[in-house]
C-alpha cells in the first residue's frame, strides 16, 4: 500500500498544480485579449489535419475567482500514439506549439505537467501561459486501458486508485513535456 502512495505523489493532482492571479470583474474590457486569443486556439486547434488543425474540439471560460481564462478539452488515448513514450510526447509537443502560435505577446506554453483529477479520476495535461491569465486542461481518459486498473461502476464511473499501476503509467505518457520556444 505503501509503494501506491509513493507513486502517486509523482502525478499531483489538477486542483494543486492550477494557476490563479488576482481576480477579475466581468467587464468586457478585461477579458477583451484573453477571449480572442481563446477562440484563435480553438479555432486552429479545430480545423482538420490535412489543413494543419488537429481535429479536437477545445471548449473555453472565464475562472472570474481565480482571474484566468480556462480552455479544456479531450483527447482519447487512442488518439495517442501511445506505442511508445516518445510518440506522445512528440504529439503534445506539436499540440502546444500550434498553440503557442496562436497566442500575439506574453508566456508561451512552456511545459505540460500529467496531472490527476479528482471527480471522474481522469487523467489530464496541464499548463499555464499567457503570464499565468490562460490555462489549458487537455484530458486524456482514466487510462485504464494503459495500466489495467479496476473500474467502480457508480453513477459515473471511476478508477480505483489502489489498483492503478502508475509506475506502467509513467512508462507510457510522459510525466512533463518541455516545449521548445523560439
Amino acid at each position: 500500500m505503501n509503494k501506491i502512495v509513493d507513486n502517486a505523489t509523482q502525478i499531483p493532482l489538477l486542483k494543486d498544480v492550477r494557476i490563479s492571479t488576482a481576480s477579475m470583474p466581468l467587464y468586457f474590457a478585461h477579458w477583451r485579449g484573453l477571449i480572442d486569443n481563446g477562440v484563435r486556439i480553438r479555432q486552429t486547434i479545430a480545423e482538420p489535419q490535412e489543413q494543419g488543425g488537429l481535429d479536437i474540439t477545445l471548449l473555453q471560460r472565464e475562472a472570474v475567482k481565480r482571474g484566468v481564462m480556462s480552455i479544456w478539452g479531450s483527447v482519447s488515448t487512442k488518439r495517442l500514439p501511445l506505442e511508445k513514450l516518445a510518440g506522445v510526447e512528440e504529439w503534445l509537443q506539436l499540440f502546444c506549439s500550434k498553440l503557442n502560435l496562436c497566442i500575439r505577446g506574453s508566456k508561451p506554453i512552456e511545459r505540460l505537467q500529467l496531472v490527476r483529477t479528482t471527480k471522474p479520476k481522469f487523467l489530464a495535461y496541464y499548463a499555464g501561459f499567457y503570464a499565468n491569465y490562460m490555462e489549458l486542461t487537455l484530458y486524456i481518459g482514466s487510462g485504464r486501458n494503459r495500466d489495467g486498473a479496476d473500474v467502480i461502476r457508480r453513477e459515473r464511473s471511476e478508477v480505483d486508485e489502489s489498483t492503478r499501476n502508475w509506475e506502467l503509467l509513467a512508462q507510457q505518457l510522459p510525466l512533463t513535456v518541455l516545449v521548445e520556444t523560439k
